[in-house]
């Protein structure tokens, strides 16, 4: 286990009791390209079995698979509920992180 995937356990873990101090500036509009949904960075995740823990921990994490790896080696995720018309399949019932994403 790598020190990058304890840190984004450790961050994760405290995600859920801090509360949010992050203030976005939402400029423009969503263009409905799906990318957000599609190219996801994985900080800290190196190995598919760092990805299983997480999903085992938390499972908002279930929802995504691994597309490519970016060029620091941290995995590129997608989620699997994006359609083809690149809108979340199941909105009403997608997890914080997605909530919160600046539209």
């Amino acid at each position: 286990m790598s020190m990058d995937f304890i840190k984004s356990l450790y961050y994760e873990f405290l995600s859920y009791f801090i509360p949010k101090k992050v203030k976005y500036k939402i400029e423009g509009s969503c263009n409905k390209c799906g990318n957000c949904c599609r190219q996801i960075r994985s900080s800290g995740l190196k190995n598919e079995n760092e990805l299983k823990i997480m999903q085992k921990i938390f499972p908002h994490y279930k929802r995504f698979f691994i597309t490519g790896k970016d060029e620091n080696g941290d995995f590129i995720l997608s989620c699997k509920y994006l359609s083809e018309d690149n809108k979340c399949s199941v909105y009403n019932k997608r997890p914080f992180v997605c909530r919160n994403y600046p539209k």
